[in-house]
């Protein structure tokens, strides 16, 4: 403490006198002295702040504070670590949000901050973060609510990027009805199940969304009354979910504005159950409709653009998926009455025929500013037509026209004058300055000037961006690096990617990028990079090694034995060539084994051969693909649809494997799989001379299979009983597409209760196919017509094929049950009197009963079925026509019960009166 020169006498005993203080005893009251203690105590305020933060979380002081700088300096002592009920409860400062969540997530920057409130930045990340990483088989409902109702009031946007994958048998993910019902001010969401990293617990079909994930999603998507934007990303969707998700925002977020699926391949038959649920007044408010990428038709579009026609979309964008050119005939028309401001068709497989309806749109449309038609097939004339009408229209801002037939010329022409669109005067202004040009009608008609100039423009720019963007390289190659330890290889190719761009002459970055090809399976592409390495710099040993490598996995064993024995050269102790190259003869020995096998036709040890093959060319499509041929000789067709899935994802172009698909997944009898590859094969070639027929017939079949499917879970069985007739009769050629229409006979005849018939066409059915299911159906209506043992037998058949099937083990049960509850017969209900009927109109009625039940005019099952019936019909005529017998069924005793000592007729023949004891070798004659 500092001394002053001169002091009175109270201040000299305050300090002098004081015990506690700590001060040197030496210490002279002389200001002179040059050995001042230099040590200044910190204000009373700054202390009595510090002992509030440090006693915050039992006295939670903040809006006390009258200042507005003490409470400035309180939030940046608070520890970060307080609980954050208290922190939300008490602190509001947008200063202590941004430090806190900068403090959290050091590499994470937020998007779209804007005058957004830190706070709220900070509790949506948060509550992303918590789902994001909730396991399925650790939810806690009670947490999990406590959690939301916390952020619920600042929450505004919930963007959720992965859903951890269910560990047990369940693959339902984290249930989100208590997140989004809780948000009640939510306005954005984005949803993706899919995984973009693959751990420890990943297995196949874990990032499947099921429709229990679906129906949790829904019910709390009804709850979100302020929802105005919502998406869902790369989760397959089936039809009945795409229903559940259309009816929960249809009536639950009228303040929708926009609805976005991109990659969820919902397929036709997905966008026709969402439109069917779409009512007159539901989404009054969409503006947005995204589809990018959900193997769209023609036809799902037509219905599309139908539905939407009342509403005012102003954003459409359906890349990527195949609706052709008649699919964009249907949206340029619908364009007329839809205030379309942008719109995108880039890579929808449209071809020139679409020129026509392109130029109208421009020239008479004034709402379009953005469209985009890049990747699909105009003809080069199709530029200067463009042209003329793009000097006509005064709306469009900006028109895509990369990867047509367009020239670069033309496109580069048709860019510049759209620029004046946007702003009419700088492009004029800018050349005027750069040309000196007083009379700007000059430069207007010196637009090739103008072209040459602007491309100077680019090409100064982007030499200029080359050489100054060496960092933005280096930082890319860092990231991939990182991304690549933690495994996250697709954002490691991206990153790649853009160093490759930013460097093209650098042979260390394409070396990086052939390395994340070949752990990712993208043979060709590696051996792409690995090559461009090698012209690079031909002694990099390594690129070499590597791709020796990936030419034995692709079977190329020639190759690879060029590349390894140049290795081996080198560097002969290179123990990871040493083993490939060790593996290249007897692989090649192997092949040609297998070759001589499949031509003498053993086709079993063929496989066994080929299948030890790859294992060391798990790439090689030739290998596969005799495989394939291999396992459909022996009848193997589940097996030949995997190795033929597999050829098409490596040969990545080949029509006619798409079309040895389909066809194979056809005579299965599964359509829908069937109509997928076949789309795939018109991607590649719209006129395949055969995938193309053919899709016309899978495409009417399969939606004729659909619609009786939808029907039977609609529980209209009528019209699922007549979409399985049609089904039959529209392809009696292919087993099991008669299979799959005699079973949707069999199930909804039995929900109708016709179970004679249903009897038959279940017989029909598995006489095809032996179905536990169908079984079980069959069984059910056997139980219908009180055939109990023969449905007891059914159901015990089932379980020999499948000991696990619940439903036939409930079956048994049931059947028994009823059985036992039916033993005792109604003689009165079997021909149909009352019980004060007179034995002229009992006898009248067992006459009516027998010509109707008479076993010869039945056949099969239904004969079966007739004699059971004819049985009861005699033994109800033998009773009632008895007058004792009557008497005792009348007291409530049955005198054909077996139990009570009698045989099965009361110790008589029931059919006594028929020639030689035969109950079926009598005609009737009734006049």
């Amino acid at each position: 403490m500092k001394y002053p020169n001169t002091l009175d006498l109270n201040t000299y005993r305050a300090y002098m006198c004081a015990r506690h203080l700590n001060r040197d005893k030496t210490r002279q009251l002389d200001a002179i002295n040059l050995d001042w203690d230099l040590n200044v105590p910190e204000p009373l305020k700054v202390l009595c702040l510090k002992a509030i933060a440090d006693n915050w979380m039992t006295v939670p002081y903040f809006r006390e504070l009258p200042l507005c700088e003490d409470r400035q300096y309180l939030l940046d002592l608070l520890d970060l670590n307080f609980p954050l009920e208290t922190l939300c409860a008490r602190v509001r400062s947008d200063a202590f949000w941004k430090r806190a969540f900068h403090h959290r997530w050091r590499t994470f920057v937020p998007i779209e901050v804007g005058s957004k409130p830190w706070i709220r930045i900070y509790l949506e990340q948060h509550l992303a973060e918590l789902v994001e990483h909730l396991k399925p088989n650790e939810y806690d409902q009670e947490s999990v609510k406590r959690i939301v109702d916390l952020c619920s009031p600042f929450v505004r946007e919930l963007r959720l990027e992965r859903l951890q994958p269910s560990l047990s048998d369940n693959s339902d993910h984290v249930p989100l009805d208590a997140v989004l019902a809780n948000l009640r001010r939510l306005q954005r969401i984005s949803v993706t199940y899919d995984v973009k990293d693959v751990g420890h617990n990943f297995f196949l079909g874990c990032a499947t969304i099921t429709e229990m994930d679906v129906k949790l999603m829904t019910q709390g998507l009804e709850r979100c009354g302020e929802l105005t934007e919502f998406r869902l990303h790369s989760s397959k969707l089936e039809p009945t979910m795409m229903k559940r998700i259309s009816a929960a925002l249809g009536k639950g977020c009228p303040q929708l504005r926009t609805i976005a699926f991109p990659h969820c391949r919902c397929g036709d038959i997905g966008l026709r159950a969402f439109c069917d649920s779409i009512k007159p007044h539901s989404f009054p408010n969409i503006r947005e409709v995204v589809l990018t990428n959900n193997f769209l038709s023609p036809e799902s579009v037509q219905e599309l653009t139908w539905r939407l026609r009342h509403r005012r979309i102003e954003k459409l964008d359906l890349r990527l998926n195949p609706i052709l050119t008649e699919g964009a005939m249907f949206i340029i028309t619908s364009v007329f009455y839809m205030p379309l401001q942008e719109l995108n068709l880039s890579c929808c497989s449209i071809d020139e025929q679409i020129e026509e309806y392109l130029l109208m749109l421009i020239r008479f449309n004034d709402t379009i500013k953005r469209l985009d038609i890049s990747s699909n097939r105009l003809s080069p004339a199709m530029g200067e037509r463009l042209l003329q009408r793009v000097y006509e229209n005064k709306t469009l801002q900006q028109l895509d026209l990369r990867n047509t037939d367009i020239s670069y010329d033309v496109r580069a022409i048709i860019d510049e004058v759209i620029l004046e669109n946007r702003d009419p005067h700088s492009l004029h202004t800018w050349l005027s300055m750069l040309l000196n040009i007083h009379d700007s009608s000059q430069l207007a008609d010196s637009r090739r000037l103008g072209t040459v100039l602007l491309f100077l423009l680019i090409e100064l720019f982007f030499e200029g961006a080359e050489t100054a963007t060496q960092a933005e390289i280096d930082r890319h190659l860092e990231i991939g690096r990182d991304f690549l330890a933690r495994g996250q290889l697709s954002d490691a190719l991206t990153h790649y990617h853009a160093a490759v761009e930013g460097d093209p002459s650098n042979y260390l970055t394409y070396f990086k990028r052939g390395t994340v090809y070949f752990a990712l399976g993208k043979a060709k592409f590696a051996i792409s990079d690995f090559s461009r390495v090698l012209e690079l710099k031909p002694d990099f040993t390594a690129a070499r090694a590597q791709r020796g490598s990936v030419y034995l996995k692709m079977g190329d064993f020639d190759n690879a034995e060029l590349d390894l024995i140049n290795v081996l050269r080198f560097d002969p102790h290179n123990a990871e060539a040493n083993m490939h190259f060790s593996r290249i003869g007897p692989a090649r020995d192997q092949w040609v084994l297998c070759v001589d096998l499949m031509e003498r036709g053993d086709f079993t040890t063929a496989i066994a051969l080929l299948s030890q093959l790859l294992e060391v060319c798990p790439w090689s499509v030739p290998i596969r693909e005799s495989r394939a041929q291999m396992y459909l000789r022996i009848g193997d067709r589940m097996a030949a649809v995997s190795d033929f899935r597999s050829v098409n994802r490596l040969s990545h172009d080949s029509t006619d494997g798409y079309n040895k698909l389909a066809r194979i997944l056809y005579d299965i009898g599964d359509s829908g799989a069937a109509l997928k590859e076949i789309r795939e094969c018109l991607k590649l070639d719209p006129e395949h001379k055969d995938c193309f027929p053919f899709y016309k017939k899978i495409k009417k079949v399969d939606k004729v299979y659909v619609d009786a499917q939808t029907a039977r879970e609609e529980q209209r069985y009528k019209d699922c009983v007549a979409g399985g007739e049609k089904l039959i009769k529209l392809e009696p050629d292919v087993p099991m597409i008669v299979y799959n229409g005699k079973q949707l006979l069999c199930s909804c005849l039995v929900k109708e209760e016709e179970f004679t018939d249903a009897v038959v066409r279940c017989r029909e059915a598995l006489d095809i196919y032996p179905d536990p299911e169908v079984m079980c159906d069959r069984a059910e209506a056997l139980i219908g017509a009180e055939m109990y043992d023969e449905a007891i037998a059914q159901y015990r058949e089932a379980l020999e094929i499948n000991d696990n099937l619940q439903r036939a083990k409930d079956g048994i049960e049931h059947a028994q049950r009823v059985q036992k509850q039916a033993e005792r017969r109604d003689y009165y209900k079997i021909l149909g009197v009352k019980r004060t009927a007179t034995k002229q109109e009992i006898v009248k009625a067992y006459r009516k009963a027998a010509q109707k039940w008479h076993p010869d005019n039945y056949q099969g099952d239904q004969k079966k079925m007739a004699e059971k019936k004819f049985i009861d019909v005699a033994a109800a005529k033998e009773v009632l026509t008895d007058p004792e017998k009557r008497r005792q069924f009348d007291a409530g005793q049955d005198p054909l019960d077996p139990e009570a000592g009698r045989n099965g007729f009361g110790g008589g023949n029931p059919f006594h009166h028929f020639h030689h004891g035969s109950p079926f070798q009598f005609k009737f004659h009734f006049t």
